[in-house]
């Protein structure tokens, strides 16, 4: 005979694995992370445009100096990233490889929680910085 500890907390079972205690969608933790895409980069290289003149970039219709390339790049990394939308909680780590004055990697580490249950996943995306002429 099953120990009470040993019986599931409820009644209810993982739609793929039969496992207990689904945790959203009908699905435990695991059956629900398993084909999850936390975070996906770009198939492309990001391209950023800086003004070799005064330094200034391109946003919406105007140009604005970025606070740093760095900066610039940093966050250009990001924007090109796709999430889920369910993803809640989320933080970034971001660590910025220079190759040359132009190229760069930038490396993402996202956590959250999707649908309750913590994930956490990293992401690698090409930089390329391009010379350009603001008005």
């Amino acid at each position: 005979m099953m120990e009470e500890a040993e019986r599931p907390t409820t009644d209810a079972f993982c739609i793929r694995c039969g496992g207990p205690d689904p945790v959203a969608d009908g699905e435990c933790a695991e059956c629900l992370t398993r084909e999850l895409t936390v975070v996906r980069a770009p198939e492309n290289r990001v391209i950023v445009e800086i003004c070799r003149h005064c330094g200034a970039t391109p946003y919406k219709s105007s140009w604005k100096a970025p606070p740093s390339r760095a900066e610039l790049v940093e966050r250009s990394a990001i924007k090109s990233l796709a999430v889920p939308e369910a993803l809640e909680d989320m933080r970034l780590a971001v660590h910025l490889e220079e190759h040359a004055e132009d190229a760069f990697t930038v490396l993402v580490d996202v956590s959250g929680t999707y649908k309750g249950v913590p994930v956490q996943s990293e992401a690698e995306v090409e930089v390329r910085v391009r010379g350009a002429s603001c008005p």
